[in-house]
């Protein structure tokens, strides 16, 4: 999918059931707790796997809304909190993929975008989280170009 000339988008309806039990207070830094009730994550692969960047869209138990960070993994993926806490009803997001990866690594994408992943995970927390996602599309916004 065409990032470098065009305003590539993706839209969903997500809801966060459950969230991982953490010890700490939660944070997008910290390695031995990084589990989110849920996360999309737009990947942008490079030739050499190391230098490929990742957007990480994720649902919060108690970060701000807009809150930005960069994984505890790789300096290449940038976190950004679209929603945070419990909330029962569907939530729409549409995002337009260009404008946040300037946001968050301050430059126009070097590479395509190459897959688009959803994730639900408590593997570090030991714990469980549940979510559930819906009505995914991609495009690109009218117009289209820069």
């Amino acid at each position: 999918m065409d990032a470098k000339s065009k305003r590539p988008v993706v839209s969903w309806n997500w809801r966060a059931d459950k969230f991982p039990v953490k010890v700490n207070k939660e944070s997008l830094s910290t390695e031995n707790e990084d589990d989110f009730a849920a996360r999309v994550y737009v990947i942008f692969p490079a030739i050499f796997f190391t230098n490929s960047k990742v957007l990480e869209y994720v649902w919060a138990e108690s970060l701000p809304v807009g809150s930005t960070g960069v994984s505890p993994y790789s300096k290449n993926i940038k976190l950004m909190v679209l929603e945070s806490g419990p909330n029962k009803e569907w939530t729409f997001e549409d995002r337009d993929i260009r404008a946040d990866y300037v946001a968050v690594f301050g430059r126009e994408p070097e590479y395509d975008i190459g897959a688009v992943a959803f994730m639900t995970n408590a593997e570090h927390t030991g714990s469980s989280a549940g979510a559930v996602y819906d009505e995914i599309k991609l495009g690109y916004r009218e117009g289209g170009g820069n």
